[in-house]
């Protein structure tokens, strides 16, 4: 038999390899449709991981399974620059600020709230550290995904939460880094593990716009003159954003920070790109005298040629049924779910988790705005939207759904308790079973990651419901989402 090892033979795979893999992405995006009814299709595609990996029956190999986590976090890139490809850019500048102080929250209640884990859990100061870095970042994939298929991606309340869990895995992405670094027995942080990922971060934040405007301004005009019959081509557009995208995601890797943060970044730059080619258009359009008078067909190109058109069309099929349910079913291939139900973790890992819970839910307090005028009983119902926008404010139901988003965890709380883990934090140096603080993490990270969705479905359905009446009786209540839910 001829062998080499310059090529791999093609051999046809096995029934039993088709059943398995078949089954696999079918059951994905059977349960995904399911459980979709409450907002929440992530929670069946991770129970299907867990299934099939090495938690469950084992039928997909550790070779498997490895290749289909790097194919999902593929997917959680995607769904990442959709994120951005979806930032309304007037909305991200007016709540910034509100971003930033959820943000803080979030980080730091929780590692505060994790060093309650020396009293009950008999950890060190370090190891209390290491989990609550594990738990304080907020799971991106998570968040978009509950944003989208809840329908609140586009509302004010959406744009705070995404920009609040970015920052989060900016700051997830360090905590790995700092993790990494620590030797248990004498723990020393070197200042440029701190500071080189938030410098590169910033270096993304300050410079690539600069850059974007001098590209704009300096070549912009010459492809548009030369090639212009090829730039507005939807093939164009899609290899140009793909490129866009890889070069973001590379750059960003080699030079120390979130590649995530970065695709984030290459789908707002591609959507400010597209805003302001609206606003120019506009203008030449009317020099010519056309402005007055636009035809069906000069309206609807713009659309499917937009960034998040050209996603719409070309990626987000392979997105939605392939990528994203990898990304999912791989959280539940690192589950340890056979270590996980001894008593002494179990009853840990819920007390940790309800911590957990709570420290997260601190930030919707951000949302919460208080009256401090009554209003009079013989006053007249409010029946304007405008009156609606400003009276409404008071609810609390964004506040308890952006809580609640932030809850979920997921890839980088995995990866720093690993690391944790890996690195002899949680244990002791050449054990061959898993540490009991490793198995209380996963369960604060599990617990919330599962509660989070599932919470947020029920609000949203809450919320929907108030909607769809007061739109059939005009009584001049409150929208239940308040301002929170305008751009």
């Amino acid at each position: 038999m001829l062998t080499s090892s310059g090529f791999l033979p093609y051999h046809e795979p096995s029934i039993v390899t088709i059943l398995i893999y078949s089954s696999f992405f079918l059951l994905l995006n059977v349960t995904n449709y399911l459980f979709n009814f409450l907002c929440c299709g992530l929670i069946g595609q991770i129970l299907i991981g867990v299934a099939f990996g090495s938690p469950g029956a084992g039928w997909l190999s550790r070779d498997d399974q490895t290749t289909i986590t790097n194919i999902g976090y593929l997917g959680l890139i995607f769904m990442v620059y959709e994120g951005g490809l979806s930032t309304e850019l007037a909305s991200l500048r007016s709540n910034a600020y509100l971003s930033s102080l959820v943000a803080l929250i979030g980080v730091t209640v929780p590692i505060a709230l994790s060093f309650l884990l020396c009293d009950f859990a008999n950890a060190s100061k370090l190891q209390a550290f290491a989990a609550g870095a594990a738990l304080c970042s907020t799971s991106l994939g998570t968040t978009f995904t509950t944003l989208r298929t809840s329908g609140l991606a586009q509302s004010r309340l959406g744009v705070i939460l995404i920009n609040a869990a970015m920052l989060d895995d900016v700051v997830g992405l360090i905590m790995v880094q700092i993790i990494s670094s620590l030797d248990p027995a004498m723990p020393n942080i070197s200042p440029a593990t701190i500071i080189r990922p938030i410098g590169v971060s910033l270096a993304f934040i300050v410079v690539t716009p600069a850059a974007c405007i001098l590209v704009r301004k300096s070549l912009m005009s010459i492809v548009s003159e030369r090639l212009s019959k090829y730039t507005t081509l939807a093939q164009f557009k899609v290899c140009a954003q793909s490129l866009t995208l890889l070069a973001f995601v590379a750059g960003s890797s080699y030079a120390g920070t979130s590649n995530l943060f970065a695709a984030y970044i290459a789908g707002i730059i591609i959507t400010w790109f597209d805003d302001s080619k609206e606003l120019d258009d506009p203008q030449q359009s009317a020099s010519d005298g056309t402005a007055s008078q636009p035809n069906r067909s000069t309206q609807v190109l713009p659309t499917h040629h937009t960034g998040l058109g050209i996603y719409n069309d070309y990626f987000d099929d392979a997105v939605t049924r392939i990528l994203k349910p990898c990304f999912f079913a791989s959280i539940g291939f690192s589950i340890p779910l056979t270590d996980m139900f001894a008593a002494e973790v179990l009853w840990r890992g819920c007390i940790y988790a309800v911590l957990m819970v709570f420290g997260k839910l601190l930030c919707g307090l951000v949302l919460i705005r208080f009256n401090i005028s009554p209003v009079s009983s013989s006053e007249q119902p409010i029946n304007s939207p405008l009156q609606q926008k400003q009276y409404s404010h008071h609810s609390l139901y964004p506040a308890v759904i952006l809580g609640s988003a932030m809850v979920a965890r997921g890839e980088i709380g995995l990866l720093i308790s690993s690391v944790a883990e890996s690195e002899a934090i949680f244990g002791t140096a050449g054990r061959s079973n898993t540490s009991q603080l490793f198995l209380i993490v996963t369960w604060g990270i599990l617990i919330c990651t599962i509660a989070g969705p599932l919470v947020i479905g029920l609000l949203v359905r809450r919320v929907r419901r108030l909607q769809t009446l007061e739109r059939n009786q005009v009584s001049g209540r409150q929208d239940p989402l308040g301002i929170w839910g305008f751009q």
